[in-house]
């Protein structure tokens, strides 16, 4: 199976995943995971970075175990066109938990 190209998948499959692959029926995450997946699509490299980090699946203690078992199935069907590839899906995984747990936290923080 041949990966599309970066510019045919933000063009074509961009809103598919949004609304299909990352839907949360919870308005507020649906709203954070939006964002974070078209700022995550922005900031794609055209390769991955070597010595990919292992990945780090802790979360805030502000986010429900059941929120963070919801969110690593979603970052799990984000990085699903990758599979091909496991050193750039470690790498799209790192970067893309690494953006979560930043919106969160100021999502977290304008809630207080």
């Amino acid at each position: 199976m041949t990966l599309p190209s970066l510019e045919a998948f933000k063009a074509n499959q961009n809103e598919a995943i949004i609304d299909r692959e990352l839907f949360h029926p919870n308005p507020k995450v649906l709203k954070i995971w939006k964002e974070m997946v078209k700022d995550t699509l922005k900031k794609f490299p055209s390769s991955p970075e070597p010595g990919v980090p292992t990945l780090d699946l802790s979360f805030s203690k502000n986010v429900s175990s059941s929120e963070q078992d919801e969110i690593i199935k979603k970052v799990s069907a984000f990085l699903t066109s990758y599979k091909g590839d496991v050193a750039r899906q470690n790498f799209e995984a790192v970067k893309t938990i690494a953006l979560l747990q930043k919106e969160l936290a100021e999502y977290q923080a304008s809630e207080t």
